[in-house]
């Protein structure tokens, strides 16, 4: 039992070592983005891949196990039973854990060919213009690629249900009749064999049926969270105690949903285990009375587990409210320009941004074939109406003869791409900029010629350098070390404190509370991308986001002049209604 044990509890770290062995391999403290998917494509992302699937399936094969048990034992189970269930499946792990790896790496092999079809399938109809070209534009071989790719997911899709239905009996196999990995799956093919549309129709049933249910659940739990919250007031002990209740309620409403989930299925396992043959049975295990003495409901215990809810739910409220700010500390950062209003990267765009109070501005700059750094994001300016000519291949002025179109207010100017030298002279002491650096692999020497620019108009105290590409970077950082510069990215992987930038340039999504903490405890700041929802934009202020990047820095100002007039109530039930989600 204890080898088996140690299968769960050293498959975690071992996931970890190959993220760090990896790490090194790279010489980079920190992934993101391009790097993660880098990562999964290197034998030890197999491993990691293997081992951190194995790990989570094992985790979900071990609940779900017991309640398997739990629901053919033939006493029902009671607090007890599923105890004792527990222990078994936990006991079942390493098996569970073989058993995972294997349906993981079976599920890999199997989508490689799909996988590399759509590679292909991209790099042949995706690649001669700019990606934003396709996606805005979606011309002809926009939708060839898009039906291709399509279907071949879809084909991954099928060959995948068809490996989950062969093996879906896999886990009873390994509860009921301790069958072990590769017996698991062989045994649980022939009892399937044949029955494919069965169980997917009944599949199919359970999948209805269970949606319906939670989502009246869900909705039952939505209303009374914010019937609670209603009640709060502007009392600090009601606040307290009734944020605590609230998010008490919201628990455990997404454990009954969770519940509802796990058993009915279990449920759905068992039945069908039995129609396809299965005899396995539950072996007892040995009861212990003491298991249950905490959990028999008599009416001073009854009184204590009432008086220990009241403390969690003080607890809870008081460590709701002391998070809360009470200020808001965040700064607006209009991504290239106000791009709602007018055409993105343009003049107009930056001018729009200061009208709406914006901190910054934030802009994408490349350079030319005659050396000029210029504003412009796409590799081309096929979106906007222009050739097909790379940026790297015109001239500043070939650049500047085309009129951008767009959308907006602005959209009947002449807009054109602008060169950061022009951008700097207009916004200096009007409105900060920040400046991403972008690489599609032509670039001569950008980090040098953009803080030229910078030190030539005497903004250094006014700017910010970030980019995707960490090399450059680390290249800005290198060349000026005391310049602000930071890592735009949508996902990271790594140690933090060992990335040398001032701030992170996350999406939204990967603006949590943990990650902002993490990020301020080491003095680094969080800007949060691209939020133009101003209930988006509140929940985010509320983290504890440093910059807000928005297409729309009129509504993110908007939402900070409504935030002044909140009360201390009024903020930590705002608080509380983003973390619970209940103004999705």
């Amino acid at each position: 039992m204890l080898i088996k044990a140690l299968v769960l509890v050293v498959a975690a770290p071992l996931t970890a070592l190959a993220w760090r062995l990896y790490l090194v391999w790279t010489g980079q403290p920190l992934l993101t983005d391009a790097e993660i998917a880098g990562f999964f494509l290197h034998p030890l992302g197999w491993v990691a891949l293997l081992l951190l699937g194995g790990v989570g399936v094992a985790t979900v094969g071990i609940g779900l196990g017991a309640m398997v048990r739990v629901v053919a034992s033939p006493e029902g189970g009671g607090m007890a039973g599923g105890i004792a269930a527990v222990v078994a499946a936990v006991m079942h792990g390493s098996t569970l854990f073989r058993v995972s790896a294997a349906v993981i790496g079976a599920l890999v092999v199997t989508a490689a060919p799909f996988l590399i079809g759509g590679l292909v399938a991209f790099q042949s109809l995706l690649t001669a213009y700019d990606i934003n070209y396709y996606l805005a534009e979606k011309p002809p071989a926009f939708y060839a690629a898009a039906a291709i790719i399509g279907g071949l997911l879809l084909g991954m899709m099928l060959v995948w249900l068809w490996l989950a239905l062969r093996w879906s009996m896999s886990l009873p196999l390994i509860m009921l009749d301790a069958a072990g990995p590769l017996e698991s799956l062989r045994r649980s093919a022939a009892m399937t064999r044949d029955r494919q549309w069965w169980l997917l129709r009944w599949g199919g049933v359970w999948l209805l049926t269970i949606w319906i249910v939670s989502s009246v659940l869900t909705a039952i739990t939505v209303f009374v969270t914010r019937v609670v919250l209603d009640a709060a007031g502007d009392s600090l002990w009601s606040v307290v105690l009734l944020s605590g209740t609230a998010m008490g309620i919201w628990f455990i409403g997404q454990l009954l949903i969770a519940l509802v989930i796990s058993m009915s299925l279990a449920v759905c396992l068992l039945r069908t285990y039995r129609a396809l043959g299965g005899t396995g049975q539950v072996v007892q295990e040995p009861r212990e009375a003491a298991a249950t003495r905490w959990f028999t409901l008599r009416p001073r215990r009854v009184a204590w587990w009432a008086v220990g809810a009241a403390l969690v739910a003080g607890v809870t409220g008081l460590w709701a409210v002391q998070s809360v700010n009470l200020e808001d500390r965040v700064t607006i950062t209009a991504h290239r320009g106000a791009s709602l209003a007018a055409t993105e990267n343009t003049m107009a765009a930056f001018e729009l941004a200061i009208e709406a109070g914006a901190d910054f501005i934030e802009l994408d700059v490349q350079e030319t074939r005659d050396g000029v750094v210029a504003v412009v994001h796409d590799q081309d300016l096929l979106r906007f109406g222009g050739p097909a000519t790379k940026v790297w291949d015109s001239t500043l002025e070939q650049l500047q003869a085309v009129n951008l179109t767009g959308d907006g207010i602005a959209a009947n100017r002449v807009n054109s791409v602008p060169a950061l030298s022009d951008v700097l002279e207009s916004a200096r002491d009007r409105i900060r900029v920040n400046i991403e650096l972008k690489y599609y692999g032509h670039d001569i020497e950008l980090e040098q010629r953009v803080i030229d620019l910078v030190e030539r108009h005497q903004m250094v105290d006014q700017i910010v350098i970030m980019s995707l590409h960490a090399p450059a970077v680390q290249k800005v950082r290198e060349l000026r070390p005391d310049w602000t510069v930071g890592l735009l990215a949508a996902k990271t992987f790594g140690d933090l404190s060992t990335a040398d930038v001032d701030f992170f340039a996350v999406h939204h999504g990967l603006a949590t509370r943990t990650f902002i903490r993490r990020a301020h405890t080491r003095g680094q700041e969080v800007h949060a991308w691209t939020v133009n929802d101003p209930v988006l934009m509140s929940s985010l202020i509320s983290r504890g986001v440093d910059v807000l990047i928005t297409d729309d820095p009129a509504a993110a100002r908007q939402v900070l002049e409504e935030r002044k007039a909140l009360g201390f109530a009024q903020r930590v039930i705002l608080d509380l209604t983003a973390r619970l989600g209940l103004n999705r």
